[in-house]
């Protein structure tokens, strides 16, 4: 199997860790990929995210061929501060976190609806999520960004800082948990970092 090391001669510049790999150049054969952020890019990214620190930030990936696209398997790692939701105080967190992404051309998505009108998406039965769209190009430094604001704690807390104990349900009905709300408040807090991010461009 192939292996490369990333640098950031691979970045597009359009976000602040970007690590390209163009689909010409891939193979029939799996491919590895390892990128890691250089400190530059760690503090740029921080603020975007929100964070007080990140550190040790790095990607590593599997391309192969997923029916007429790519899936994209890997790890990434990093050390980061967040601002505990109580007091304001650092807290830290190691992140190690796997992930899994399937890349698709958009007929493949969408079928043959046409441009404006309403399709509805359903999670793929082997992916266990929706797939994306393919391009001319993957940015595995952005693919690694978005599983690092998925990993992030939605609501960090200091040692000794007891969790908010707040339920509230219909009558009849049993309160929602924490383990049950946090995958949501991820996915809420990833479309928010993005959308800041788009901002500033």
């Amino acid at each position: 199997m192939t292996e490369t090391s990333l640098t950031p001669s691979d970045a597009d510049g359009s976000v602040e860790f970007s690590r390209v790999v163009k689909m010409s150049a891939l193979g029939r054969e799996p491919e590895s990929f390892s990128a890691k952020a250089t400190p530059v890019e760690t503090e740029a990214l921080a603020g975007r995210l929100g964070l007080i620190e990140l550190s040790n930030f790095s990607i590593e990936a599997e391309i192969r061929k997923w029916r007429r696209g790519i899936r994209v398997t890997g790890r990434i790692i990093a050390d980061v501060s967040q601002e505990c939701i109580v007091t304001l105080d650092p807290v830290p967190d190691h992140i190690d976190e796997t992930f899994d992404r399937g890349f698709l051309p958009e007929r493949d998505i969408v079928g043959d609806a046409k441009p404006g009108q309403e399709v509805e998406i359903e999670d793929d039965p082997e992916l266990g999520d929706l797939p994306d769209i393919l391009g001319e190009t993957l940015d595995l430094g952005e693919i690694a960004t978005e599983a690092l604001i998925l990993a992030l704690n939605p609501y960090p807390r200091a040692d000794g800082e007891e969790p908010l104990d707040l339920a509230a349900a219909p009558p009849g009905e049993a309160p929602i948990e924490d383990a049950e709300v946090k995958p949501f408040a991820s996915l809420a807090q990833l479309r928010a970092k993005m959308e800041n991010g788009s901002d500033k461009d």
